[in-house]
């Protein structure tokens, strides 16, 4: 009899066509071992951030590809005209703390480490071009600051910058890597990395990405950076192709997160 064979649950058998993931059609992604291992020449399986399925191409407007969000490169300076920023890059709110042009980030001869992080957060994906970002649909902010001296105010100034409009902050520098000295932000930036971390995004706080260091060839270690360190901050270590820490990546008890980055361990 039926109760006597206790059925726990019936339900209907129906089919449905499940959407194909793809990678996006950028020309050099194949490249881009850290995205997707294709048995790219150096790198080993499991180094990637299996982000292809939240990406979720080909579809428009599905998956987490950074729509609505705004990422400030705070470094030596971002080409806004670079082609693969097409789309991706706001030219009304950057800033230059290093020239006479503070509405102009572009860098100078030489300067070339902040365009490559802006192209690691947020190179446009699926423009037939180029690489893609890891946020290949955020909005970029240039932040021009370290292409020269700077001050405790101006700094603290970037910290500060728009909290309500850029979400997260990009920052891969900091302190000579001496390996021996604990060297602090100043008090202005120090009050500025709190005030944006607690005040920032309508209260839910600004995200302030910090590199760990590059100085572990010099036995440094990334607690002795008082930036890195900080706990407003989100330090972040470099993993490479191989799956070891990068030859330069310091390592510490206040890195958050490791991510895959170049260079190979020694």
């Amino acid at each position: 009899r039926l109760e006597e064979e206790k059925i726990i649950q019936a339900s209907l058998l129906l089919a449905r066509q499940q959407a194909k993931r793809a990678m996006p059609n950028d020309t050099l992604i194949n490249q881009q071992w850290h995205l997707k291992f294709n048995n790219q020449s150096g790198a080993l399986a499991g180094t990637d951030l299996n982000i292809e399925s939240t990406w979720a191409y080909p579809t428009n407007g599905a998956g987490f590809r950074g729509r609505g969000i705004r990422i400030g490169i705070v470094d030596d300076g971002v080409q806004t005209s670079h082609p693969d920023f097409a789309g991706n890059i706001d030219t009304a709110n950057d800033y230059d703390w290093n020239d006479s042009s503070p509405t102009d980030p572009s860098p100078g001869t030489g300067d070339d480490h902040g365009t490559a992080c802006a192209g690691d957060a947020a190179a446009r994906g699926n423009n037939n071009l180029g690489v893609s970002g890891s946020a290949p649909e955020a909005t970029l902010v240039g932040m021009r600051l370290i292409a020269a001296v700077t001050t405790d105010q101006q700094e603290a100034d970037a910290m500060n910058y728009l909290p309500e409009l850029i979400d997260i902050k990009s920052n891969s520098w900091g302190p000579n890597d001496t390996g021996t000295i604990l060297e602090p932000p100043g008090p202005l930036t120090q009050a500025a990395l709190q005030n944006a971390a607690t005040t920032g995004r309508g209260g839910k706080g600004t995200i302030i990405m910090w590199a760990g260091g590059n100085g572990l060839d010099a036995s440094d270690n990334s607690n002795y950076d008082g930036y890195a360190n900080s706990i407003y901050t989100i330090a972040v270590g470099a993993f490479d192709s191989q799956s070891r820490q990068a030859w330069y990546s310091e390592s510490g008890a206040n890195l958050v997160i490791v991510s895959p980055s170049s260079g190979t361990s020694p």
